[in-house]
């Protein structure tokens, strides 16, 4: 009977080693109603697959997708786009995972369900905005983000992007979107609202961990707290960056008397602290240097289904510049748009070009290098640098005579010969 068990798990074993699903060439399908697909898929590196106008995408065994590798589903059409992973199996991205509906005016719809989940690559969720759009990832084991996630919206709507329990060590953007926080959050990372992003801290009690940031990128960026937890709770605190040129931090209650909310800078601490109407205490560490008399405060109503379910929110902005504060290396991590997805088989899998950028020489100074990139999808990798100032090859005129070639060496107008070739060579 052992034999007989043993040879039958050895069967099974084999069988789902015999119908994993291994992406090893470039795959496009598309103009399908339903992918339904029951076996674990691996997106092989150097490869992709690209899924474009399909109704239903839904995996239920482990994703896995490598490094330099890509797994696309779109939607150009008037199709909705939903796509799942609905079982608590394994989702790794060491490349690229992109939704993308920013061509289709239909509702998107990302359920990821996973045990564990782990991000150590690029994730892109992209819509219109034209529809309410449904956004949730979970997991009920690990759930990582170690590198970068976008959440983007072209058309700002009601919808929430709802992500349970995550630990980031990342950064997570929230360009044009709302980020419903309502779980713990644990970490080093960076959550970044830019362009008419928010942070809507529901549940203001659970843990948040103090090594986490919460960057405010730009003046139309905002952070709500809902002020009215029933619990006893007191002194929490957020290490938020970037408050300043008008954008919000704002407190939102039910409440009639939240007139009575009140609010206090701690010049010293750089800390910031309101108190709802129930007695609710909440820190937001924004650092020194803030003018106690440029903060301003106002109501504004939201309107719910009914008007017993409006809620007021209390806003507090301060119109001066963002005093200079050092951002965390997690908030530094490059903004990058939803990559072109693959219509047909003549995308790339790799691009290369000329390219100029900033960096920090030993002394700590910035200087600008050019040189040439490879680029996988959105990961760039520098291949070489060119010399500063760059070196070429070029022909003048010499006394109006004599054509001569050489290498020449330019920085801005400043041109210099480093050395001519011979005249008959």
């Amino acid at each position: 009977m052992k034999i007989f068990r043993k040879l039958i798990t050895t069967l099974l074993i084999y069988y789902h080693l015999a119908t994993a699903l291994d992406i090893t060439e470039n795959r496009i399908t598309t103009d399908i109603d339903k992918i339904d697909e029951g076996n674990p898929v691996v997106i092989c590196s150097n490869s992709y697959w690209s899924i474009v106008d399909v109704a239903k995408v839904e995996f239920k065994e482990d994703i896995t997708v490598e490094s330099n590798a890509m797994l696309y589903v779109s939607s150009t059409s008037d199709i909705s786009l939903d796509f799942g992973h609905p079982e608590y199996k394994k989702l790794l991205n060491n490349g690229i995972i992109a939704v993308n509906g920013l061509a289709s005016s239909a509702y998107v719809k990302v359920h990821l369900v996973a045990n564990p989940f782990v991000n150590n690559g690029g994730m892109y969720f992209a819509s219109s905005g034209s529809n309410s759009d449904n956004w949730y990832l979970t997991s009920n084991g690990e759930m990582v983000n170690n590198d970068l996630m976008v959440f983007y919206q072209k058309q700002r709507s009601a919808s929430l992007v709802d992500i349970r329990g995550m630990t980031n060590n990342g950064q997570i953007y929230f360009r044009n979107s709302n980020f419903l926080i309502n779980g713990d959050r644990a970490g080093t990372g960076c959550f970044t609202a830019i362009d008419g992003g928010s942070f809507y801290i529901k549940y203001p009690e659970m843990n948040f961990a103090s090594t986490l940031s919460w960057y405010l990128a730009d003046s139309t960026a905002s952070m709500v707290v809902n002020g009215d937890s029933n619990e006893d709770i007191d002194n929490i605190t957020f290490k938020v960056y970037g408050f300043g040129n008008g954008n919000k931090i704002e407190l939102s209650s039910t409440s009639e008397k939240l007139d009575d909310s009140t609010y206090i800078y701690d010049a010293e601490a750089g800390v910031l602290t309101i108190t709802s109407p129930c007695g609710y205490i909440c820190n937001f560490d924004i650092g020194t240097g803030y003018n106690t008399e440029l903060f301003e405060d106002f109501i504004l109503i939201e309107e719910g289904e009914s008007p017993d379910q409006n809620k007021k929110v209390k806003c507090i902005t301060y119109p001066g510049k963002v005093p200079a504060r050092e951002l965390p290396a997690s908030c530094q991590i490059p903004y990058k748009d939803a990559p072109p997805f693959p219509m047909d088989d003549t995308f790339p899998m790799t691009t290369v070009f000329t390219s100029t950028w900033e960096s920090t020489d030993n002394a700590g100074s910035t200087i600008t290098e050019s040189g040439l990139i490879s680029r996988i999808g959105t990961s760039d990798n520098t291949i070489s640098t060119f010399p500063n100032p760059p070196v070429y090859t070029s022909t003048w005129v010499d006394d109006d005579t004599v054509t001569r070639s050489g290498l020449i060496s330019q920085s801005g107008i400043d041109v210099e010969t480093i050395s001519t070739f011979p005249l008959n060579p």
